[in-house]
């Protein structure tokens, strides 16, 4: 195979960067691994690898979406995504044993990679961790055991802000992008709305763009609720926007 990376491919804003880093800054001939959970999710991602596709300069990557659901088997109103990472982690896993290679990559910035307390108030058990590095070395020791061969994930943001990524992508000039990205926890909006504004990934995504000054880029409805502008109803949200 020519692939020489396998990249993890959420559709997200800190994914998208990562993509643009390998395909036009390291000229890799990449695979893009996805979980698509319902068509929404599946035509954001689409979208995003269409552009990178398209626009950067570079080889073309592939995309390997991998559509799981529980599609009403199990009776649960359950909507936390606490496997979520595990899931991923595996579908990347099984892409790059595939075709023959030893190591997966994803990109998340260090802040939401290690869930950062942001106050004092919030349970530990509620802090997901996505892409901490002892749940990455406990991955890589699942991997190894199962496979009996060397294995190992990456997190090259591991160590920077959403901020610095960002500035990565205005130095290659692929900012345009970011409107196709959504970094929302939930998925079910309509129209232009595509984050609710309150929850820990599109607060940190909105001070890192305002912060970037590519404020510009977005729509100006592309948020259900403006932590700047906009009442804050729910005690919650309240703290967790003051915690940032």
């Amino acid at each position: 195979s020519d692939i020489k990376e396998v990249v993890l491919f959420s559709g997200g804003l800190d994914s998208f960067c990562g993509a643009v880093q390998e395909v036009q800054g390291e000229k890799k001939k990449i695979a893009l691994v996805s979980h698509c959970s319902e068509t929404k999710i599946t035509g954001l991602q689409n979208r995003v690898y269409h552009y990178i596709k398209d626009h950067c300069e570079g080889p073309s990557p592939l995309h390997v979406p991998a559509k799981i659901w529980k599609g009403g088997l199990f009776d649960t109103k359950d909507t936390n995504q606490r496997n979520r990472s595990f899931l991923y982690a595996a579908l990347g896993a099984a892409v790059a044993k595939t075709i023959s290679l030893n190591k997966v990559r994803f990109y998340e910035n260090g802040i939401i990679s290690c869930n950062l307390p942001f106050d004092g108030q919030t349970y530990q058990a509620r802090r997901t961790r996505t892409t901490h590095p002892r749940f990455l070395s406990q991955m890589t020791e699942l991997i190894e055991m199962i496979t009996g061969e060397d294995f190992k994930y990456e997190n090259l943001y591991a160590y920077k802000t959403r901020t610095d990524i960002i500035q990565e992508v205005i130095e290659a000039q692929k900012q345009m992008g970011i409107t196709l990205t959504r970094s929302c926890a939930k998925s079910r909006f309509q129209g232009e709305i595509r984050h609710d504004g309150v929850c820990s990934q599109c607060i940190d995504r909105r001070f890192a763009i305002v912060a970037s000054e590519c404020a510009k880029y977005e729509s100006k409805n592309e948020y259900k609720i403006n932590i700047f502008m906009d009442e804050l109803e729910k005690t919650q949200d309240r703290t967790m926007v003051l915690g940032f």
